[in-house]
C-alpha cells in the first residue's frame, strides 16, 4: 500500500537507526507511522509504502517498509518544511514571514 502526505510530528526517532514513530497526513487524514526514516524531520513530505498492522499497546499503525522523500508541492508544505529546523536561522517565524511574501506576491 502507498500514502503520501507530510511528516506533522515527529514522536520518537532512534538518532543512531532512524526508527521513527510519527503522525503524518494525508489529504484527509492523519496516521501514526513507524519505521526506519533516516535523515527525516518534521515538515517532511514523503511517499511511504508498507502495511497497516495493529499494535497491541498503541493500536492501528502503517508500518514503513520503504520511502521515498518528496519536494513540498504546496505553500503550506513549504512552510512547514521551513519550519522544521532543518535550515539553520530559519525557525517557525522566519518561515511565516517568507511564505506570507510568496501569498501576496513579490509586490
Amino acid at each position: 500500500m502507498e500514502l503520501e502526505g507530510q511528516i506533522e510530528d515527529i514522536i520518537y526517532q532512534n538518532e543512531i537507526n532512524g526508527y521513527t514513530v510519527a503522525e503524518f497526513h494525508t489529504k484527509g487524514d492523519s496516521v501514526i507511522i513507524v519505521g526506519y526514516l533516516p535523515f527525516i524531520n518534521g515538515g517532511d513530505s514523503l511517499k511511504i509504502f508498507g502495511k497497516y498492522v495493529t499494535h497491541q499497546e498503541y493500536g492501528e499503525q502503517f508500518k514503513i517498509e520503504t520511502f521515498e522523500k518528496m519536494i513540498p508541492q504546496t505553500i503550506d508544505a513549504i512552510a512547514k518544511y521551513l519550519a522544521g529546523g532543518l535550515i539553520k536561522g530559519i525557525g517557525p517565524s522566519t518561515s511565516k514571514k517568507i511564505v506570507d511574501k510568496f501569498r501576496r506576491g513579490n509586490s
